[in-house]
């Protein structure tokens, strides 16, 4: 009996001391992650990594397209989609969903960033030696789509923007946050909200382990409480306080939006 005492004390003490903690992380803490410098920082890190993935990939499509008689069997592999050309005429796509004009993608830059029906991405191609042909690549950073219920419905590329929503806008105009290439060249602005909650930083996570822990606790607390009144023939109120409890701890995760207030992940997202 005092054994069974001494848990429900513990796991109690330690869910109102961790949600203590994480109350003071949220309220005095985050409030530095609010910064627009680090956002910028991750923002531009993460667009140069992944053009640098499709650079990589792009060299490797060239060599193989160049080895290519015809692309009814071909196929490779990628992080994103591509389209092969032969001067203006389309002779192979990865991805269906979206196939831009060839007017559309016709560039002599390296990087172009291309705001096209409602698809927002950055370009890149190869020409494939000694042929006619060019293999292009898309970095997709953003997509609009009206669903049959009359409502758009926004993503982003989770791959570099850490938050999504009404908080981030990319516009073509250099008016707002400058994102450039690993070389310096211009490609597209971001503009952001007053707030913008660097999720990605530590302190998220330590709030995420934290909140954690105290909902295991309070639920070996719960189950203890339970226990002790079955144990006292009790039924009826060991299940009140069952329902009760499991209620809380619900209504909780709701009202505080956990863990998709903590961390940006497709897992926690309703839609």
């Amino acid at each position: 009996m005092n054994h069974q005492r001494s848990i429900r004390q513990f796991t109690l003490i330690a869910a109102i001391l961790a949600l203590l903690v994480t109350w003071t992380l949220t309220k005095f803490v985050v409030d530095d992650a609010k910064n627009r410098q680090i956002y910028q920082s991750q923002i531009l890190s993460r667009v140069q990594s992944e053009l640098a993935l499709v650079d990589d990939q792009l060299e490797r499509l060239t060599g193989q397209a160049g080895h290519s008689t015809d692309f009814w069997d071909f196929h490779s592999s990628t992080e994103y989609p591509y389209f092969v050309f032969r001067k203006d005429s389309l002779v192979y796509w990865s991805d269906f969903h979206y196939v831009p004009d060839y007017q559309v993608l016709t560039t002599n830059q390296k990087y172009q960033f291309i705001d096209d029906k409602d698809f927002q991405f950055i370009s890149q191609f190869r020409r494939v030696p000694d042929t006619d042909l060019r293999v292009f690549m898309l970095l997709p950073l953003h997509v609009a789509r009206e669903n049959p219920n009359n409502y758009i419905q926004e993503s982003f590329n989770q791959d570099i923007f850490p938050n999504e929503g009404d908080k981030v806008k990319i516009i073509a105009e250099q008016d707002g946050i400058a994102v450039t290439s690993s070389a310096g060249d211009y490609l597209f602005s971001v503009q952001l909200a007053e707030q913008i909650e660097i999720k990605s930083t530590p302190v998220f996570y330590v709030i995420l382990v934290l909140s954690s822990v105290a909902i295991v606790c309070l639920l070996i607390f719960m189950y203890s409480v339970v226990r002790h009144l079955i144990n006292l023939g009790k039924y009826n109120l060991g299940f009140a306080v069952l329902v009760l409890g499991l209620i809380v701890v619900r209504g909780g995760m709701l009202l505080f939006d956990f863990p998709g207030a903590i961390l940006d992940f497709h897992i926690f997202d309703p839609q």
